[in-house]
């Protein structure tokens, strides 16, 4: 299969000569998750794009879209690129947050910290919010300096919310877009398109908090403190306020939250203990292919934040689409976030 390649300026316009090479050049990765790098043997002994512009890539025939990345590095006839959101590896300043839409903040803090800089060197990128989700960021010490992309990673972790391309626009504007993915699918190990199954779960509640206490800000005593609320996470990952929930992984590991009753916008107990002990949500990684020409998982219903629920063996596990890679003849899937190679979590 041949790949065009387009080459675009980061601060606007197109350069002239696009590049063909087959797709078996090409080993390109998308990940919601981890900045990945995806990476293209051009043929070509000089491209004319430069480390921070951009590159398109469509079939040649269909038209069909395959990829948009970033350019980050460039070797001899080869070059390797990253996602959309490798725009924002720098550090911001985080505080308490709370709101109706994580999606309209996150885009402030874009236009703030990238558009609106004009060292950034982008001002024509565009995001559209398609959705909005009820949000909740607490670090321990704010302000406190965080990564902005992994800032990002964390609201996919969370909210199951991507931010991916679009299109580039007829005026050369970098059209994207925010969205909590909810599209589900039911998928079985049956099924002679799938293979090379691995499965790999992590016990819940094993290393990370399942009890927690919401205590108020006005608390003076330690002996006597002002609890509003208990929640518990079962070993099925389902919040409680039931103490006796036979479910309960013993002896509980406590986490303690401090609710200010006087904030403005104050998210309920409930978002409160999703978010606190939303460490847990997701504890296996599952890892198959499927066929490229499968009619039963087609190729154009494989994005990053899919939700499906996977039945293997007879035991199911409700899961996300958090990585895909495209090789010649078929698709490795990975679902789950918590990934082998992923080293390090962020606090959130």
């Amino acid at each position: 299969m041949l790949y065009h390649l387009s080459f675009f300026k980061r601060n606007k316009g197109k350069y002239d000569a696009p590049i063909f090479i087959d797709s078996t050049d090409c080993e390109i990765e998308y990940d919601a998750i981890s900045n990945s790098q995806s990476n293209f043997k051009t043929g070509v002994e000089k491209i004319t794009a430069s480390i921070g512009d951009f590159v398109l890539v469509k079939e040649f025939i269909s038209g069909k879209f395959i990829y948009f990345g970033v350019i980050q590095s460039k070797e001899k006839q080869e070059f390797g690129a990253c996602q959309i959101f490798s725009l924002l590896d720098f550090d911001f300043v985080a505080t308490r947050i709370s709101g109706k839409s994580f999606e309209n903040h996150f885009k402030t803090l874009v236009i703030n910290n990238l558009i609106n800089d004009e060292t950034k060197d982008i001002p024509h990128l565009v995001i559209y919010v398609r959705t909005n989700t009820e949000h909740l960021y607490q670090p321990s010490n704010p302000p406190t300096v965080t990564n902005l992309m992994k800032y990002y990673f964390n609201a996919f972790k969370k909210y199951n919310i991507v931010w991916r391309f679009v299109e580039i626009d007829t005026e050369g504007n970098l059209i994207t877009e925010l969205i909590r993915i909810e599209s589900h699918l039911k998928i079985k190990d049956n099924i002679s398109d799938f293979s090379e199954w691995d499965v790999n779960v992590r016990t819940a509640n094993t290393d990370n908090e399942n009890k927690l206490l919401i205590v108020n800000k006005k608390t003076t005593s330690s002996e006597s403190p002002l609890i509003l609320a208990t929640y518990f996470l079962t070993k099925n990952n389902e919040l409680t306020i039931d103490s006796n929930h036979q479910n309960i992984e013993r002896p509980t590991a406590t986490k303690v939250y401090i609710y200010d009753t006087e904030q403005e916008d104050r998210p309920t107990f409930e978002n409160v203990a999703k978010s606190e002990l939303s460490g847990n949500a997701y504890s296996h990684e599952i890892t198959f292919d499927v066929r490229r020409d499968s009619s039963v998982l087609k190729e154009k219903d494989i994005f990053l934040g899919l939700l499906v629920r996977l039945t293997i063996d007879g035991q199911q596990f409700d899961s996300v689409l958090s990585y895909f890679k495209r090789e010649e003849s078929f698709i490795e899937l990975k679902f789950g976030n918590i990934r082998s190679r992923l080293t390090e979590y962020i606090d959130d």
